[in-house]
């Protein structure tokens, strides 16, 4: 994290308000560093604030991440359930298949569990587009991706929307 990122966002938002005041100034963040005060006081600059989660285990959360090891899933999720209490955001969540999927039903099921106790604004689900670094990794079928945005849906009442 940069150490002046609030000094940034209020320099970047004084920018976009002098130069293009319809666009919107989108946060796209891990959602590792919430926690962090810097950061915390910057969210709130913001229009929108788009934040990862990609798992609802450990396992899955360091198979799909390849986190720094003091990140940690749990952390992640209290920083993402303290600020819905105070600020609107919409999770993205990356699905995988290969070698490793997070798109299994036990994968699925913990993922589910997990946004509901976080309650976003929505949840954008997607795979990859394009042929990543690692070989064995592979998207998920569009269907697939489809029917977990669904039951995501159905099971939380959150809106979800395929990418």
């Amino acid at each position: 994290m940069h150490p002046e990122f609030r000094r940034i966002t209020e320099e970047s938002r004084r920018l976009r308000d002098r130069h293009a005041p319809g666009a919107r100034l989108v946060l796209l963040s891990n959602a590792a560093t919430l926690h962090d005060s810097a950061v915390k006081a910057a969210l709130p600059l913001f229009d929108d604030r788009v934040l990862k989660l990609d798992a609802g285990r450990p396992e899955d959360f360091h198979a799909v991440n390849l986190p720094h090891r003091s990140h940690n899933l749990e952390q992640i999720i209290q920083d993402l359930i303290e600020l819905g209490k105070s600020l609107p955001f919409t999770l993205q969540s990356l699905f995988i298949s290969g070698r490793y999927s997070n798109a299994t039903e036990a994968a699925v099921a913990a993922w589910i569990a997990a946004v509901a106790r976080v309650r976003p604004h929505a949840v954008q689900v997607y795979s990859i587009e394009r042929p990543p670094a690692a070989s064995y990794v592979q998207p998920v079928p569009p269907q697939r991706l489809q029917e977990i945005a669904a039951r995501l849906t159905e099971q939380t009442g959150v809106p979800a929307e395929v990418y």
